[in-house]
């Protein structure tokens, strides 16, 4: 039970994002077309459509990578502007990791010695660097589709809808980067013991 408790969990927390940011897709695409369902689709439709907006999501984000406008890379070194974006973002620089840092090695470590509240804190970075690079993707992909749909109409609605959707889809991929960062970090620092589980302030 606890096992199938922790695989929902797990997919709630990362896999549902492709659902939605693939459903943003799609709603894009009937709305290019005029053809956005009116009334409530029958259950099986909404199933149906929901692992379609699964595959696209997740089809979308690994298109997007491959541009290397995102990255979902464990073992990221930022340059000189993620550097300060990160800096901004912590209020503390980025450690100076070792080139012969392994990444994918210290992570396997780390599930194996660390705490589960430690754990946590990384699973958790993990998850949101995936919200950023899923929904970052998909919200520029409808973003690009509703410009086309403000191109054809010529309406003020259409436009301002494409600037806010293609915008949403900036601030996300800024947001993958910074998790990008934070995960690369938390992984080194755990690595090295640096991380202490945090301890609630009694009342």
């Amino acid at each position: 039970m606890d096992a199938f408790v922790s695989a929902v969990r797990h997919f709630i927390a990362r896999d549902v994002i492709y659902i939605i940011g693939g459903g943003t897709v799609l709603l894009s695409f009937l709305y290019l077309f005029d053809k956005i369902p009116e009334k409530d689709l029958p259950t099986p439709y909404f199933l149906f459509a929901a692992g379609i907006a699964y595959v696209v999501g997740y089809a979308v984000q690994d298109g997007i990578s491959l541009t290397g406008l995102t990255t979902t890379s464990r073992s990221y070194r930022p340059g000189p502007f993620l550097r300060c974006l990160h800096k901004k973002f912590q209020r503390r620089p980025f450690p100076k990791i070792p080139e012969n840092f392994d990444f994918h090695k210290e992570l396997i470590e780390l599930y194996n010695r660390q705490s589960e509240e430690n754990l946590s804190l990384l699973r958790r970075t993990t998850n949101l660097m995936f919200i950023g690079t899923s929904m970052g993707a998909c919200a520029l992909l409808s973003g690009f589709i509703l410009g086309i749909k403000a191109f054809l109409t010529a309406t003020v609605f259409d436009f301002w809808l494409s600037v806010t959707v293609a915008a949403f889809g900036v601030l996300f991929i800024f947001h993958s980067w910074i998790k990008v960062t934070q995960r690369a970090e938390t992984i080194y620092e755990l690595s090295l013991g640096t991380r202490k589980p945090s301890r609630k302030k009694s009342k």
